[in-house]
């Protein structure tokens, strides 16, 4: 770049946030000219500090309060929940006509981050949301979770914002019977949750920030090279790397 040879190494934050902390103190001193990641938002939390610190430009994180915390050297690679959530309660008011939600998110920064930001917009545009379930990072049952969602969300839409148990929430909705629209974050609707989670993702929807079906040339070319050389569609979270790294 500008004639000089860009030296970059790698770090696995194992999307654990105390993982990461360590992982980027190292990083720092080394003294890079900048930080790409970790993008998990609980990660960054933590990990943005020590880089503003240091004076280190860092990218990562889409969590609503990260935006909201002030720091100078904390870029985005793709729009914050301050951005996509109120388009998505706009769709749910104006698209679907709702007028209750259940709401899905998981206990963790991202997914409190989106839950707040949503029911706020919920509330602005009179939509009701009942029942509100909190779930844990991880989870592998989420039966006793679409039971209450089954039992209060007959003819209301499902909002989900649950990073990492989608498919399996997906499979146990389909499971019941629950037959409302699912509109997420997202995760939802990355490539490997709909691949695992099969049929049961059929009607799932919500916001792409770097899909890899973009009509963008730069993107297509992406595309193109990831499937030749891992012979599958890149994720979300691929896409948005490359976005970092270009």
């Amino acid at each position: 770049m500008l004639g000089r040879k860009l030296e970059v190494t790698h770090a696995d934050s194992q999307s654990n946030p105390g993982v990461a902390r360590a992982q980027v103190q190292k990083a720092l001193d080394g003294e890079p000219y900048v930080l790409l990641g970790p993008g998990y938002s609980g990660s960054v939390k933590v990990t943005a500090p020590l880089a503003a610190e240091r004076g280190s430009p860092d990218h990562g994180g889409e969590a609503a309060e990260l935006t909201q915390a002030g720091n100078k050297f904390l870029f985005r690679t793709s729009f914050g929940q301050q951005s996509t959530m109120p388009k998505v309660a706009k769709y749910v008011a104006d698209d679907l006509k709702a007028k209750t939600v259940a709401v899905v998110w998981v206990n963790n920064d991202f997914g409190k981050g989106g839950r707040d930001v949503i029911t706020q917009e919920f509330g602005k545009l009179g939509i009701k949301w009942s029942p509100d379930l909190s779930t844990e990072a991880g989870q592998a049952d989420f039966a006793a979770d679409v039971t209450k969602v089954k039992a209060g969300c007959r003819r209301c839409r499902l909002r989900l914002s649950q990073r990492g148990g989608e498919r399996r929430i997906l499979k146990e909705l389909k499971r019941q019977g629950v037959a409302v629209p699912l509109i997420g974050e997202t995760t939802l609707v990355g490539q490997k949750v709909i691949e695992l989670a099969g049929e049961a993702a059929n009607g799932a929807c919500g916001p792409c920030r770097a899909h890899h079906d973009a009509p963008v040339e730069s993107v297509k070319a992406f595309r193109d090279r990831f499937v030749k050389k891992y012979n599958t569609c890149p994720t979300i979270m691929a896409s948005r790397a490359t976005s970092r790294s270009t």
